[in-house]
């Protein structure tokens, strides 16, 4: 079965997955598809799959760039689409199934969202195309979110056994701290009267350290870097990553102790380190629980996609019209 990370990645994508496929008729025949000159590229359940629908999803999609477009890997990139958009009608058709409460209304609402949120794309179609591809949105939505597809969830007890098993692999490499600091910039060729300017701002932001002044207000005050506004937050950070006068203070320093004015060539620092971490440290669970709860989440709801497509492949009947298979050829899946 070819239900790929790409093709899931897409798939789930829904209004930029509808709209790379442009609308046609709930119900198209394929003698009056092949009489529009469109080539019929798949049939699913009996549904046509014109050409039309899949050359955008090859074009913009963003694993094709414009240097693969014309090279040997466009075949590979064009089997990969003809699967979503088999994947995309087949969820659609489990969609129409469904007995969707307020329907009419649910659908007026997506056709004024895609107007207001797709304005250039929506200019070039019709009404009747606009309103066929928002009938889509609405049943693919409630069908993906009816059968716990859209935004499955983890149990907590899930996390946590996955961080029992895993939490060596996150181990850090090497001594680390968080460290946080006020930096008043030494501009390049300073002047004398400007080195003083900064010296003596530098100095003024000590003194309220040392009057009990919050090193997170102080910071936010006095600091001319791009952290400031977040307290001079550098967060995790290994040797190396700064200066080496900066490092040789924030390695040794007592966390919770904010340092002496230093300098480097980027100007004057007062450093505070707020946590050492040393080799090897593993983090506690519920410091990462948010991200293994994410992590977990984006994998389970990948593989319970694939798995639901499969299943709708395994009990449709589809035939692929592409160019290495013979006109008519019945396939469960693109080979």
């Amino acid at each position: 079965m070819l239900v790929s990370r790409w093709s899931f990645a897409i798939t789930v994508a829904l209004a930029t997955t509808l709209l790379l496929c442009p609308a046609g008729a709930l119900a198209e025949d394929p003698a009056s598809v092949a009489a529009e000159g469109q080539a019929i590229v798949a049939v699913v359940n009996g549904q046509p799959i014109p050409e039309s629908r899949l050359k955008p999803v090859i074009e913009k999609a963003d694993s094709v760039g414009a240097a693969n477009k014309a090279s040997a890997q466009l075949p590979r990139f064009r089997q990969k689409a003809l699967a979503q958009v088999i994947d995309t009608e087949l969820l659609f058709q489990a969609g129409r199934k469904l007995t969707i409460p307020d329907l009419e209304k649910r659908v007026t609402e997506e056709i004024h969202s895609l107007k207001a949120g797709y304005p250039e794309t929506m200019k070039n179609k019709s009404d009747d195309e606009i309103a066929d591809l928002a009938l889509r949105q609405v049943m693919i939505r409630e069908y993906l979110i009816k059968n716990d597809l859209l935004d499955p969830r983890v149990a907590d007890a899930e996390v946590r056994a996955f961080y029992e098993k895993n939490k060596h692999n996150f181990a850090s490499a090497e001594e680390m701290v968080h460290v946080r600091h006020i930096l008043v910039l030494i501009p390049e060729d300073a002047t004398e009267e400007q080195k003083q300017a900064a010296r003596g701002k530098i100095e003024q932001a000590a003194k309220a350290l040392a009057e009990g002044k919050d090193f997170d207000a102080v910071a936010k005050e006095y600091s001319e870097d791009a952290v400031a506004a977040s307290g001079g937050d550098l967060g995790e950070r290994k040797r190396g990553y700064m200066p080496p006068e900066f490092d040789a203070v924030a390695f040794t320093i007592e966390p919770g102790k904010p340092s002496d004015i230093i300098q480097t060539a980027f100007g004057y620092h007062i450093i505070d380190v707020v946590r050492r971490y040393p080799k090897g440290y593993i983090a506690p669970f519920e410091d990462v629980r948010d991200f293994f709860t994410t992590y977990l989440q984006k994998e389970f709801s990948r593989k319970k996609m694939a798995d639901h497509l499969a299943m709708l492949r395994e009990n449709a009947t589809i035939e692929i019209h592409e160019p290495e298979n013979p006109a008519g050829a019945s396939a469960k899946s693109p080979k």
